[in-house]
């Protein structure tokens, strides 16, 4: 875009470069670069944005302060104003959680300890040092795994939940 573009058309030009999703009922998704999460990204007056920020912005006004522009839809690319909504980063995992994508546990990539292993040490009475060693993570992660710190999704009989 030119420099000398006003707001009203450089907005013009960006919701240009949207599409129906024919896999997603109701999005609108940006058709141009995209971040490797997936997400449209453009620069728009000067500073590089995420789409679905912008569109919000452009359509409800500046995002305050501590808030993100969250998906009703899961598609990241989707910058329909009626599949976003803001909302904080507690309402962003909470969302995450109930929709199945928060990778809880085994499913997360940096997991040391398995479902398994957690059940295990929360009933062991064996000291936490040696613990530690034997499943590879810190004194702490035992402690908190022990104490429900962590893993809070697995409940046992008789473990701390």
């Amino acid at each position: 875009m030119k420099n000398n573009m006003t707001i009203e058309e450089r907005t013009a030009i960006f919701w240009k470069c949207f599409a129906p999703d024919p896999k997603h009922s109701g999005c609108l998704v940006f058709t141009g670069g995209k971040s490797k999460k997936g997400y449209g990204v453009t620069s728009f007056a000067g500073r590089p944005m995420r789409t679905h920020r912008l569109a919000w912005e452009l359509k409800c006004g500046p995002i305050p302060n501590g808030k993100f522009v969250l998906h009703r839809c899961d598609n990241p690319p989707c910058a329909a104003i009626e599949h976003l909504f803001l909302g904080t980063a507690l309402d962003n995992a909470r969302d995450s959680i109930k929709k199945g994508r928060f990778t809880l546990g085994e499913r997360n990539g940096n997991a040391k300890l398995t479902k398994a292993d957690v059940l295990i040490i929360r009933t062991s009475r064996e000291a936490t040092t040696p613990l530690a060693r034997r499943y590879g993570v810190s004194r702490e992660a035992i402690r908190k795994a022990r104490n429900g710190m962590f893993w809070k999704h697995i409940v046992s009989s008789g473990a701390k939940p």
